[in-house]
């Protein structure tokens, strides 16, 4: 069975986009693609580091091609999670982001939003408001497994411990011996 939470508004929107991927983002650029008025998951990618123009265009384009493979997408988002202040920043990579609703128009997508998280709070790429504060995160009815911290705290390899070292290079050991019988 599937949880319907509605957001009426971006900051509420944003409440949510953390829940969509199991982690709060950092230095990413997420996509969240729509069918009708009911999102279907979210799609992270690490922001672009150093890109010029030709780059943004590919990366903008695989990234669309990407969104327009879930079945019947006809809308998305786009959040941009920067460590540059939206206060003082308040397009933070909007080469980027205007090469993606390019792309996104082309494709004939419908954009629901797109907004930037800094440090110093948020901010729309739609309107001229400005930065917001950070609001208070609510409490998300239906979605209540916890967050990871950030995209990275899963990546790390587990420690092993000497015995366990020791076990896996016997085995290796082993597998290439065998090998090279063969």
């Amino acid at each position: 069975m599937s949880t319907i939470i509605r957001a009426a508004t971006s900051a509420e929107f944003l409440s949510l986009v953390p829940h969509l991927l199991g982690c709060t983002p950092v230095r990413s650029l997420v996509l969240v693609p729509f069918v009708g008025s009911r999102t279907l998951g979210a799609l992270r990618a690490d922001l672009p580091v150093e890109a010029d123009t030709d780059d943004l265009d590919r990366i903008a384009s695989t990234l669309i091609g990407l969104v327009c493979k879930v079945s019947h997408v006809d809308a998305l988002a786009l959040v941009v999670y920067t460590d540059d202040p939206v206060g003082t920043t308040p397009r933070p990579h909007a080469t980027l982001i205007d090469a993606l609703l390019s792309r996104a128009d082309i494709c004939g997508l419908e954009l629901r939003d797109a907004l930037a998280v800094g440090p110093d709070g948020w901010t729309s790429y739609l309107d001229d408001a400005g930065a917001r504060p950070h609001a208070e995160p609510a409490p998300v009815g239906g979605l209540d497994h916890p967050l990871d911290a950030d995209q990275f705290v899963r990546a790390e390899l587990p420690e092993l411990g000497l015995l366990r070292t020791e076990h896996l290079a016997r085995l290796g050991l082993e597998l290439e011996n065998g090998l090279a019988d063969t």
